[in-house]
């Protein structure tokens, strides 16, 4: 699938705008918990990817690890500086 991120989410710092990520799985986030937003999205996904208020808490529902997702070790490593 192709992510459309949104701007300015440190766990897409230096990702392309569309980035091309693993998805194995029909689930999907039918409503965020109270204070959390999408910070991306699919062609078919409306929440790809969340996080909190602060961004230090994230949610992806695709495969960050897998080598199917080019720039998963960019996601990874923005996650382990953005979180405390």
């Amino acid at each position: 699938a192709l992510l459309k991120l949104q701007p300015d989410v440190p766990l897409f710092h230096g990702v392309s705008e569309r980035s091309k990520v693993w998805m194995s799985h029909g689930d999907r986030v039918v409503k965020l918990p109270g204070g959390y937003r999408s910070i991306a999205s699919t062609d078919d996904l409306e929440v790809a990817a969340f996080a909190d208020g602060d961004d230090k808490r994230f949610g992806v529902q695709f495969h960050p690890e897998s080598v199917l997702t080019p720039e998963g070790k960019k996601m990874l490593s923005n996650w382990l500086n953005a979180t405390p």
